[in-house]
């Protein structure tokens, strides 16, 4: 007998309307993702009908139907004792040629979301692991293309962002790059023939970039021994491309500012919450300030009107580090945010924890882990002191097209990828940049270095030694 599937339910929905329940016959047999999300409270199964959570809206539904009946994740709802927040895991396995194609078949991919509700959790849950999936390419993968011929090249290099020296050490070490080397830069785009399209969201036009810098899979099969070249940094789901475009910037910028915090440990203020608006968040305050763990806020600056915030937290002790970050046109939009974030990191790392002391020893320990253990986050970023930001930034927002304005008139490109997958047809982008700085110990962009000194926050660029002492951004 066949299961009841995500999509069966979402279409009655969509016919129906939300308060005509999905009739559930007594034989029928509910699919494993279906119970899971009755389980976690999306799905409420009431006298023999399946209804939708109040916060949950029959467009959710038929948005992520096609993934969940094709994947079929396992979804599991994480209770934290008197949280005003709600979590939620999922763990894939994707179906080679289905999903992730050649070589995919056997990766498990694990996502989290957070959210004010149950049902906001596991749809964001659901997000974060269809933005994952979208990375995988399916087989014979019309996102992907060998002629370009009408469209000029994007070079990968400034978008990946290694230094001069980085990239010497990269070639001296593998053969495959040294033929593209010449004797000071790699060129990258001569490792694969293999492109993306490309469009210019800040300054127009479209070009090709290679894939290996969007896709996962794609440097090993051009041979290219470099693992991190593609990532899901500057990526994003919605349920329209433009929400998708718009939050994969978002995402970018906040990268690019905590990157230049982080290596130069500058240009950080402490946020502190009198200006926050209280009556709507006093719940969630309050229980951050009542359990035993430290919890600060910190506003990174940015030369781009937008609001980069940090939320970090750790034992008494100061060890057992977690962060978030969020960026937003308004203050307390990014503080709700980077909260959110912060506490699913702390879930994250007591997950990794388990998995790692249980039977694991002998796998090499996560960087994030190893970090929490051995680091006292609010010492190593040299925190205890820093001045605090003006209560009247809470007053202050910016508009999405004030943050684009703002890297037209910097020259600061843009360039959108549409990785939708598919099989799924959810929106999703990925946004590169050659000008804005990663996270990864990366030492080529020319922001990390003149950006601070801009901004005042040192007299002159520091020196990429300096930085290769860092340790790499572990989250």
């Amino acid at each position: 007998m066949s299961k009841v599937t995500l999509g069966e339910i979402a279409q009655h929905f969509g016919l129906e309307g939300p308060g005509r329940p999905f009739v559930v016959k007594p034989d029928a047999d509910l699919s494993e993702p279906v119970q899971d999300l009755v389980r976690a409270g999306i799905l409420s199964l009431r006298n023999g009908g399946l209804i939708p959570a109040h916060d949950v809206s029959p467009a959710d539904l038929a948005l992520f139907a096609p993934m969940v009946d094709l994947v079929r994740p396992k979804l599991r709802h994480l209770a934290q004792e008197q949280s005003p927040w709600a979590f939620c895991t999922a763990m894939a396995t994707p179906y080679a040629g289905k999903v992730c194609g050649e070589g995919g078949s056997h990766r498990t991919i694990a996502a989290g979301g957070q959210g004010e509700s149950a049902g906001h959790a596991v749809l964001a849950c659901l997000g974060e692991l269809s933005e994952r999936l979208s990375f995988f390419l399916m087989g014979e993968d019309n996102r992907v293309s060998k002629d370009c011929s009408g469209l000029p090249d994007l070079a990968l290099g400034p978008v990946l962002g290694f230094s001069a020296r980085q990239e010497m050490e990269l070639a001296r070490r593998h053969a495959v790059l040294r033929q593209a080397f010449d004797g000071n830069l790699i060129d990258w785009n001569k490792l694969s023939r293999r492109r993306v399209i490309a469009k210019n969201v800040t300054l127009g036009g479209r070009a090709a970039v290679p894939s290996m810098g969007v896709f996962f899979g794609e440097a090993p099969a051009a041979g290219v021994p470099v693992r991190g070249l593609a990532s899901t940094v500057g990526a994003a789901v919605w349920g329209s491309f433009e929400g998708a475009v718009e939050r994969a910037i978002y995402e970018a910028i906040e990268r690019d500012a905590v990157a230049m915090a982080w290596y130069n440990r500058l240009g950080i203020t402490s946020l502190e919450m009198g200006g926050y608006p209280q009556a709507e968040h006093e719940k969630k305050l309050s229980w951050l300030e009542n359990r035993s763990r430290q919890t600060r806020f910190f506003r990174v600056e940015s030369d781009l009107p937008v609001h980069v915030v940090c939320a970090i937290s750790a034992n008494s002790d100061g060890y057992w580090g977690a962060f978030g970050a969020a960026a937003s046109g308004r203050l307390g939009d990014a503080v709700a945010a980077a909260a959110r974030e912060m506490l699913q990191c702390e879930q994250s790392l007591k997950m990794a924890a388990r998995s790692h002391d249980k039977g694991h020893l002998d796998a090499k320990e996560p960087i994030a882990l190893k970090y929490a253990r051995y680091t006292r986050i609010f010492d190593d970023l040299r925190l205890s002191g820093v001045p605090r930001a003006p209560e009247a930034l809470f007053d202050q927002s910016y508009s999405f097209e004030d943050l684009l304005e703002a890297c037209r008139a910097k020259s600061i490109a843009l360039w959108a990828c549409d990785i939708t997958h598919p099989a799924f047809k959810i929106p999703a982008i990925k946004v590169l940049s050659p000008q804005l700085c990663t996270w990864q110990a990366r030492f080529g962009k020319r922001r990390l270095f003149e950006t601070p000194v801009a901004l005042g926050w040192r007299g002159k660029p520091a020196e990429e030694d300096t930085f290769e002492e860092r340790v790499s951004f572990p989250f």
